[in-house]
């Protein structure tokens, strides 16, 4: 048979050059996908067999990929795994021993995971995590891949025991993401964040004074209690706790206690919220005129001292001054600190209620007897009484003349001549004075000793003259003169230019304190009390004597 030569050449033809073209496309594709084919690309075939623990698929490669099986068994896909089906996966190595080029299923899934976390970082969109175990300054989380959650991340607060988080789910937001690095670091403070702060707008729209609120005690301070409204904080200032007197916030709230308060004042720029706890209740003071009008007798408790009295509260919320000298009818009587201590129960009269000052006055003294009048018959003036001596002081003796009734001796009044007083030797010890003043109403009591004496310095001045010769013992030497005190316990001035002619200008060249002088009476002045002394033209006949009881003729 004959045949006809196979014609080579069909340059001619015009499906000739389509197949060439064809033929270099697929052969270029093919050459392209040989050489993008390198670990950690990711693939997709489909399944060819399972067996010998592993799976076997085509990937249009010129050989047949493999993934371990033991990474599929515990994935869903596991269950309906078939030949033909499609499926994605890493390429860990390209060919080994057998000519397969291994395939990893796990880190196909790990792509997809970074994939869709990388878009939650871009989009801040929230994503979950379960707590797996605690590490140093946090959490490792897993999001899918092993995430930090940082300890400052966890809440808005700190949080101290870390341990019994793991294994807890948590709402998270992607903080930073590397996929390169495989480093993601996640919160669930900065959701808590926006949602809190999504609520304080929401809060300050609404936010009116007198408005009623909700809140738990965040932090108890000694001048107040901060409250968590709810994304907003405010201050619960501790003068508005109660209408009563509160020591520290600490004794009415605890933390994470849950009360109502009322909205005070709020400042928009700064955002400051001031909040009430008494003003929940009705002020006491508004009807206080009503229950405890002046004059009522009350039972209240010891709250405090003060310098000048002590403040007891009669009712809750309503506090007064119990004043020193409403406590004894002694107004010298400082021993209510010893007799009152905080919390003790006294009786009291109401004096006065000032509602608008908010102020009320207390009086234990009005309930008993007045001493002052009880005295009043037996005390006129000019009276004598018995009198003992409770302390001196600069102006005085101050004497009980009675139980409670205290008066006063003025120094001016204890002798008509100079002495001074040894407390020591005086308090305790009991005198006769005479009543001077006595006004009840002012609890006035004014008595003098001297006036018991004959008064020396009249009878000086009836006794002596001008230019008599008296003598005396020097007490006191001063620049301008010599004190000189006379025989009657007088004393009088020698002024230096009386010193005797020829002496030195100095005083000291007439005597020395305590020796005996005579001198002559220069000038009385009965009015001041005053005495002049002369020490010129003494006759030289006159003995010195020590004391000289009249006058030298």
């Amino acid at each position: 048979m004959h045949r006809e030569p196979i014609p080579w050449d069909r340059s001619d033809s015009s499906s000739d050059g389509f197949e060439t073209e064809d033929f270099q496309s697929l052969l270029d594709s093919f050459e392209q996908a040989q050489a993008e084919l390198r670990p950690g690309n990711l693939v997709s075939g489909s399944v060819l067999s399972v067996k010998d623990n592993f799976v076997y698929v085509n990937i249009d490669y010129k050989s047949e990929g493999k993934i371990p099986l033991e990474q599929i068994q515990h994935e869903p896909i596991f269950d309906t795994i078939a030949p033909g089906q499609l499926i994605e996966a890493v390429v860990e190595s390209t060919e080994d021993a057998d000519g397969y080029i291994l395939l990893s299923y796990e880190k196909a899934g790990q792509n997809k995971i970074y994939e869709d976390l990388e878009k939650c970082y871009l989009n801040r969109r929230t994503i979950r995590g379960r707590v797996v175990e605690v590490v140093k300054g946090g959490l490792m989380v897993d999001v899918g891949v092993r995430a930090f959650l940082p300890g400052s991340q966890i809440d808005l607060h700190p949080v101290r025991d870390l341990y019994r988080l793991v294994n807890q789910e948590f709402e998270l937001v992607v903080l930073q993401f590397n996929r390169l690095r495989r480093n993601i670091v996640v919160s669930h403070r900065a959701l808590l964040e926006d949602r809190q702060q999504r609520l304080r707008q929401e809060i300050l729209a609404k936010l009116s004074p007198g408005q009623i609120l909700e809140g738990t005690v965040k932090n108890i301070t000694e001048y107040g209690v901060f409250l968590n409204l709810g994304g907003l904080d405010g201050l619960l200032h501790k003068t508005d706790i109660s209408w009563g007197r509160v020591h520290h916030p600490a004794d009415h709230f605890q933390l994470g206690q849950r009360i109502r308060v009322m909205v005070l004042h709020h400042d928009p720029e700064s955002n400051k919220v001031s909040l009430g706890y008494k003003q929940l209740e009705p002020d006491p003071w508004k009807t206080a005129a009503e229950r405890i009008p002046p004059g009522t007798v009350v039972t209240g408790r010891v709250q405090s001292y003060a310098p000048y009295g002590l403040f007891v509260e009669v009712e809750h919320g309503i506090e007064g001054l119990l004043h020193r000298s409403e406590i004894s009818w002694n107004p010298f009587d400082c021993s209510y600190r010893e007799r009152y201590r905080p919390g003790d129960w006294v009786r009291l009269q109401i004096l006065s209620l000032d509602v608008q000052a908010r102020r009320l006055s207390l009086s234990i003294k009005r309930m008993l007897p007045n001493p002052w009048e009880q005295l009043q018959p037996q005390c006129q003036p000019g009276d004598c009484l018995e009198v003992r001596v409770c302390a001196v002081d600069g102006y005085g003796l101050l004497v009980e003349a009675a139980p409670d009734v205290v008066g006063r001796i003025h120094r001016s009044d204890l002798s008509w001549i100079h002495q001074p007083l040894d407390p020591a030797r005086v308090v305790g010890t009991r005198l006769q004075a005479v009543v001077l003043e006595f006004n009840p109403a002012a609890q006035k009591l004014i008595l003098g000793l001297k006036q018991l004496e004959e008064n020396v310095w009249e009878k000086f001045f009836d006794r002596h003259q001008p230019g008599d010769l008296v003598h005396g013992v020097v007490t006191r030497i001063v620049d301008f003169g010599a004190f000189i005190r006379l025989n009657e316990g007088l004393e009088g001035l020698c002024h230096i230019s009386e010193f005797p002619e020829g002496c030195p200008p100095e005083a000291t060249a007439l005597a020395r304190v305590g020796q005996p002088v005579c001198v002559r009476l220069l000038k009385l002045n009965p009015a001041d009390r005053r005495i002049s002394l002369s020490a010129r033209q003494i006759p030289s006949d006159v003995p010195v004597m020590p004391i000289l009881t009249s006058p030298v003729s």
